[in-house]
């Protein structure tokens, strides 16, 4: 693709190399945090692990599982560590009042759950802050015994 008719400005970018590999780091981010969002949010929905551990250790470190094979040095790509790492996670009840509970409870409720990596940092650039990517869905819990719904399955991620 170019921008411009005349040849002598067809030349490629010097930064064009540098915005290609950065894209490629946050896409690897975003591959990760969905296919750790995954399997946190099944295991946190069939009530195999508890609210704390999910939004402890235990999702940071399946996040890692994922991303880890996927850039050079996971520890220098996470600008602060784990605290970039963010799992929330809201349970509203049928009245749409937001429940601040510490486990699952029982009875028909929306669980809105949301993971986030932010402060990205460059591969290349290790000065470079190069972005957050964030994914989410909501679940309609049926009953106590771990049936779920995902209310959000058809609507598009961007």
């Amino acid at each position: 693709m170019y921008f411009s008719q005349e040849e002598e400005y067809r030349v490629a970018s010097p930064e064009g190399k540098k915005h290609e590999l950065n894209a490629k780091t946050l896409l690897s981010c975003y591959r990760a945090l969905i296919l750790a969002f995954e399997e946190c949010s099944d295991l946190y929905l069939k009530g195999e692990i508890k609210l704390n551990e999910l939004t402890g250790n235990h999702g940071f470190q399946t996040l890692k599982k994922f991303l880890q094979p996927k850039v050079n040095n996971f520890d220098a790509l996470l600008k602060d560590g784990k605290d970039s790492f963010l799992m929330h996670v809201q349970l509203v009840d049928s009245y749409g009042q937001v429940n601040d509970f510490n486990e699952k409870v029982n009875g028909q409720l929306l669980v809105v759950m949301r993971m986030q990596i932010k402060n990205i940092m460059s591969e290349i650039d290790n000065n470079l802050d190069i972005g957050s990517v964030i994914y989410g869905n909501s679940f309609l819990l049926i009953d106590d015994q771990s049936v779920y719904i995902n209310v959000t399955q058809g609507v598009p991620n961007y």
